[in-house]
């Protein structure tokens, strides 16, 4: 299947792919392992500014930018 796109993009841009031409591939497992990284790092570094918001009187910050 994925050699019949690959003979579509190459029909497609009027060229003939080189022999022994070959595409790479990334597991599943890289992908999941980055993606998890990614939400923990992005859960982290969220903690603290949510903390702080916690802790601000909502009525008092909103009467200082008035």
């Amino acid at each position: 299947m994925i050699h019949q796109y690959i003979r579509i993009i190459s029909g497609a841009l009027g060229e003939e792919l080189p022999e022994r031409f070959q595409y790479s591939s990334i597991p599943l497992s890289l992908v999941v392992i980055s993606t998890v990284i990614c939400l923990i790092v992005t859960i982290l570094s969220g903690l603290k500014p949510a903390g702080r918001a916690t802790q601000i009187d909502v009525l008092k910050t909103m009467r200082r930018e008035i």
